[in-house]
């Protein structure tokens, strides 16, 4: 980076590069196009913070990294195709400023190193057990049952593939509940998200590939998206229908899933902020089961992700941003301006709670796709001076015992709602349209502890491919309780 961007900012009305290098589908979707023209628009004096430089997918590919662009920061993330030993080969060589720790993303496209990494901050996941397919393991299975090198597992039990990229997760029912499994699919035309199919008895533990067993957690049906920034400092969280719930998945006006924003726990936002001490992803979005037993457990990180609806998330993201960069680069001039000075900020957006993924615009002016007369909703504001992602000041405490096994020697949760560990996170409460509301956590104050939400199964539709048991008893199969 350059040795003097105080001056640069100053006086040569130069901005500060933001580099962005991902596969072009990634680099040009919606979400990265909203977060970045707010990052192009923070202006002080008519003078530009930034220049955003989008890497071309072409040189990424192809090109030597001396030969890519040069940037102060950088976004970078992979997604399929994309080459993450070049990008750590540029880091090294270019020094940029980092958003998303390049070194730890390899960590993320392994599921059990992903486990192995959260359980040595105490985050709590699901028991499991590893079929690593280039050593000698012990594998028995019976109709209900699998055993993985001493660890059994009874039906219903989750099979994933090792590679999380490899998103074939399969659902072993008991005989007592129709048997066969459920096989988790990307939404296709149809809107399925799992297929079931009855005659489907034995696992792929002895397919030659490598697997991670993990026992079936009995939620509301629901599980939890979390879209997570600078470890804590902002939080969007969403539940939607389990896939496995009913294998459909359930859509609202407009086709977008049907989605509901919902308020994290503080033992919840602690949970964030270990996910970005483990991984070092800046953005970051992961997936919560919130267990009938009143516990949350943490069984996928995605790395970079972000909200794809909600205006707000995007500008207080966006800020967020401004200030880690500034605080690593130009401590000097964010301390004589915190807060970003953006054109787009005069359009507030809000989400909403029904899952529409509407964003409402403010009275001052809509953001496109806003629908005209929207009601007005206020913004929310937080100090952008904070630490950009901070680690942990609390490294010993242990939120979760290893899985969910019943285990009575397994440590107690630590935190609480007045806890030290959640005294730097507050709750935005944020009107929405129909009265319902959103929860967006930017930095300062404290909360209390929510209730879980509760939720009602509709009824299953005897034609999806559930097989005919399984319809017959409708959802309540499903949810194996």
């Amino acid at each position: 980076p350059c040795c003097d961007l105080q001056t640069m900012l100053h006086q040569h009305n130069m901005p500060i590069t933001i580099g962005v290098c991902t596969m072009a589908k990634k680099a040009r979707s919606a979400p990265m196009e909203q977060l970045l023209s707010r990052l192009r628009t923070f202006a002080v004096d008519g003078r530009r913070e930034f220049h955003v430089l989008v890497f071309e997918q072409e040189a990424i590919l192809n090109d030597p990294v001396e030969s890519w662009p040069k940037c102060d920061a950088l976004i970078a993330f992979f997604s399929k195709g994309f080459p993450l030993d070049k990008l750590q080969a540029y880091v090294d060589l270019q020094k940029p400023f980092v958003y998303n720790d390049v070194s730890k993303q390899r960590t993320l496209l392994n599921r059990h190193e992903v486990y192995a990494q959260l359980l040595k901050l105490g985050v709590p996941v699901p028991t499991h057990a590893l079929l690593d397919a280039s050593r000698k393991n012990d594998v028995t299975e019976d109709e209900d049952s699998i055993t993985i090198n001493g660890v059994t597992f009874s039906r219903p039990f989750v099979e994933k593939p090792l590679d999380a990229e490899d998103h074939e997760v399969t659902i072993y029912w008991p005989r007592s509940k129709g048997g066969g499994a459920a096989k988790l699919c990307r939404k296709n035309l149809q809107d399925e998200c799992a297929q079931y199919d009855l005659q489907y008895a034995c696992t792929r533990a002895f397919d030659g590939n490598s697997y991670l067993y993990e026992h079936w957690l009995p939620t509301a049906d629901t599980d939890v998206k979390v879209y997570s920034v600078g470890g804590g400092d902002l939080n969007h969280a969403e539940t939607r229908r389990a896939p496995a719930a009913c294998g459909k998945v359930v859509r609202v006006a407009g086709g977008r899933e049907k989605r509901e924003v919902v308020e994290l726990s503080p033992h919840e936002l602690e949970i964030s902020r270990r996910v970005f001490e483990a991984f070092g992803q800046t953005v970051c979005g992961f997936d919560l089961l919130r267990s009938l037993d009143g516990k949350s457990y943490v069984c996928d990180v995605n790395g970079w992700s972000s909200q794809k609806t909600c205006a707000t998330f995007w500008e207080a993201t966006a800020q967020l941003l401004r200030s880690y960069a500034l605080k690593a680069l130009a401590p000097a001039y964010l301390a004589a301006h915190p807060t970003g000075s953006a054109a787009s900020s005069a359009a507030v957006g809000v989400c909403t709670a029904a899952g529409s993924g509407t964003a409402l615009g403010s009275a001052v002016g809509l953001e496109e796709g806003c629908p005209a007369g929207a009601a007005a909703a206020p913004s929310y504001s937080f100090d952008s001076r904070a630490d950009s992602p901070r680690s942990s000041s609390n490294e010993g405490a242990e939120i979760g015992a290893r899985g969910s096994g019943n285990s009575k020697d397994a440590p107690k949760d630590s935190l609480s709602a007045e806890g030290p560990a959640c005294s730097a996170i507050a709750t935005a409460k944020l009107s929405t349209a129909g009265g319902s509301t959103a929860f967006v956590t930017p930095v300062g104050g404290r909360v209390a502890s929510p209730a879980l939400p509760s939720s009602t199964s509709p009824a299953c539709a005897t034609k999806r491919k559930f097989g005919t048991a399984r319809a017959a008893a409708g959802c309540e199969a499903g949810k194996l309780q």
